[in-house]
């Protein structure tokens, strides 16, 4: 069985990315000097680097729109699910999320969700010379 898919919709508020971030093994919560401002996580990536992560807190969210801090924040997390570089084109990587999340679990698009998550074996058209 595949595992479960770990993304979050590229526009989730802050509670969404709290209960996700809450409910993830891998993501942990760190105190931080920021405490009064973000909520604060952090990641082992594949580099083993912790990747640290800043969701607004309450009461920032209670002075300031914190739209732009929670898709940044989103973006984060699908990039690293997807084992690509935080810094991915936003775009390039709202297609991927899509892409992934729509194959998922759907045998006949299996190879589409290989490949979005960055999964696929050198078996593929490509590794037979065949390009589009």
């Amino acid at each position: 069985m595949r595992n479960q898919l770990q993304l979050v919709p590229m526009d989730a508020d802050r509670l969404t990315l709290l209960r996700f971030l809450d409910g993830h093994p891998q993501w942990r919560p760190v105190r931080s000097g920021l405490h009064n401002l973000y909520d604060t996580y952090e990641m082992a990536t594949r580099h083993g680097r912790p990747h640290v992560l800043l969701i607004p807190a309450a009461e920032l969210a209670r002075h300031t729109s914190v739209d732009e801090l929670c898709a940044e924040a989103a973006a984060d997390i699908n990039a690293l699910a997807l084992n690509l570089d935080p810094d991915i084109n936003r775009e390039a990587l709202r297609r991927l999320v899509a892409l992934a999340i729509r194959a998922h679990g759907d045998p006949e698009l299996a190879d589409v969700y290989a490949l979005a998550t960055g999964t696929a074996t050198e078996t593929g058209p490509a590794a037979h010379g065949h390009t589009a």
